[in-house]
Parts: C-alpha cells; sequence; structure tokens
C-alpha cells in the first residue's frame, strides 16, 4: 500500500505542475529557467519511482529514486550559484576587498 505521505507529495507535485504549465511565459522570464525546470523534472521522476518501488522492484527503483533527488538537488545548485553570482555582479555590488 503506498503510503498517505507519498500520496500527498504527489498532489502538491501535480498543483506546481499545474501552476507551471499555466504561468509559462511568466516562468520563462527566470533567468536559465530550463535549469529549474529540469530540475523539477527529476523531482517528478523522484516521485514517480518513490510511489512504483512500492509495488515492483524495490531495490532498483529505489536507487532511481534517489539518484534523481540528487541530480534534481544538484541541478537546483547550479542554478543558485548562477542567479546569486550573476545578480551580485549585474546589480554592481563589489567585494569587500
Amino acid at each position: 500500500m503506498i503510503p498517505e505521505s507519498k500520496i500527498i507529495e504527489t498532489l502538491i507535485i501535480i498543483g506546481v505542475l499545474l501552476f507551471i504549465v499555466i504561468n509559462q511565459a511568466r516562468i520563462k522570464g527566470i533567468i536559465y529557467f530550463k535549469i529549474l525546470l529540469y530540475a523539477f523534472s527529476f523531482l517528478i521522476l523522484n516521485n514517480i519511482f518513490s510511489i512504483l518501488e512500492e509495488l515492483i522492484w524495490e531495490n532498483f527503483l529505489n536507487i532511481l529514486q534517489h539518484s534523481c533527488l540528487a541530480i534534481s538537488s544538484v541541478l537546483l545548485t547550479i542554478w543558485c550559484l548562477i542567479v546569486f553570482t550573476r545578480r551580485r555582479k549585474d546589480i554592481g555590488f563589489r567585494d569587500n576587498k
């Protein structure tokens, strides 16, 4: 049986996915939005594998699930580094050296 927490997580992800689809034009205005979309895509895969592992191939899907979560986290970290270092230069902040 699928735990309630995974069902709630799936509903939240579906809600975010609907938000992304409805607001595509605005989201395309985000700096390097494709990296964010890839990170979210891997988060969706993580959720799918999490649900499927309850039903079949527990060990294999568990590895895929955690791999997708790790990739999503790395992509989000890369996006944050790019955006915050770029914004700092664009705004005109200087390093205090």
